[in-house]
């Protein structure tokens, strides 16, 4: 079977696996060799497996995801901030959607994202409240050759950074953290989550899929911006190398998300995604933000959020900034010296 008539297949199968596993699965290995070989090599039948127990791939339209008929002032708001107009970012971020979404590319035989989770947290202990989100990443993925990765301080001044100087000169735990993932993530590869994201499904067939996966913010955070909460990446992409390289040319700007946040890195996806033969994505919110970041914006409903896709939910629990900018869930987070210069 040739390579094309074997990725046509492919997809086919995953579809029919993911939407019908109970049938489906009790006679794809009688007939897994005889239909998934090209030349010696073998599609994974292990790759459908992980698949077997979420939903299929649910297409949520883009501009009903973003919401984008009620924010026409923060679309306009964009231009200031990020520097690009927002109706062309927003376009941008559309068209990429629209060209790679899952209901248009297939999943690869083998995967390209390293199956590696990475969380990073500074200073106090963890908290309660933040270990119940991370341990949902770690149920539905440590055990099935997926690894798990907490860096703390200590395991990050053992990791040689590019912008050492930077990371140094900053005592915002939210800046530091952004300068190490981003340099863990072109080291390594894998995905970074925020410690305040919940799990709500396996990432798996995003590692098969893309070379790079990100999400856009909603636009009640009021410009047009990607959310940095949970990035997944092949190691060495140029998006994130140019972002490393780049946060030079932004620390004198005042504020964590503009010096090496979601504000500098969108610049960043904008300039340099989808090139190289690369396979890059920004879903629009719903799949990773279903919560808006302003208080009382949107109605709790975990059950409504995954059944219109999310595999997830941001709690913006803004640890890295003054306590009265916090939901109260995370205002017990003690970290009051480093979150002063928030806004520096």
């Amino acid at each position: 079977m040739n390579r094309k008539k074997n990725n046509n297949l492919w997809a086919i199968l995953l579809i029919i696996g993911v939407s019908y596993p109970t049938c489906f699965f009790a006679f794809i290995d009688d007939i897994a060799k005889d239909y998934l070989c090209s030349s010696d090599e073998l599609y994974p039948i292990e790759v459908l497996r992980a698949y077997s127990h979420i939903e299929p791939w649910i297409y949520v339209d883009f501009d009903e995801s973003m919401k984008t008929a009620h924010y026409s002032r923060a679309i306009t708001a964009t231009m200031s901030l990020v520097g690009v107009d927002g109706m062309v970012l927003l376009n941008f971020f559309r068209n990429l959607f629209e060209k790679n979404n899952l209901s248009r590319i297939a999943p690869a035989p083998e995967v390209k994202i390293p199956k590696i989770i990475h969380q990073i947290w500074l200073g106090s202990p963890v908290p309660p409240v933040l270990e119940r989100y991370m341990n949902t990443w770690i149920k539905y993925h440590v055990g099935r050759e997926w690894q798990y990765k907490l860096w703390t301080e200590e395991d990050i001044a053992q990791f040689r950074l590019y912008n050492q100087k930077f990371y140094d000169a900053s005592d915002n735990y939210g800046v530091k953290s952004d300068i190490a993932r981003w340099e863990i993530l072109y080291s390594m590869g894998g995905v970074y989550v925020d410690t305040d994201f919940e799990c709500f499904r396996p990432l798996d067939i995003l590692h098969y899929t893309y070379d790079f996966y990100i999400a856009l913010q909603p636009l009640d955070s009021l410009f047009v911006q990607l959310g940095i909460g949970l990035v997944g990446t092949v190691p060495g992409h140029p998006i994130i190398k140019h972002c490393i390289e780049t946060i030079k040319d932004d620390w004198q700007k005042k504020g964590a998300p503009k010096k090496t946040g979601p504000v500098h890195f969108t610049r960043s996806f904008y300039q340099m995604a989808n090139r190289e033969g690369y396979k890059d994505i920004a879903f629009p919110a719903s799949y990773f933000y279903p919560l808006g970041c302003q208080k009382n914006t949107d109605r709790i409903d975990i059950e409504a959020w995954e059944k219109r896709g999310a595999f997830g939910v941001h709690w913006w629990g803004k640890t890295w900034m003054p306590k009265p900018f916090r939901p109260s869930a995370f205002q017990s987070i003690k970290n009051d010296a480093s979150a002063k210069s928030w806004n520096d």
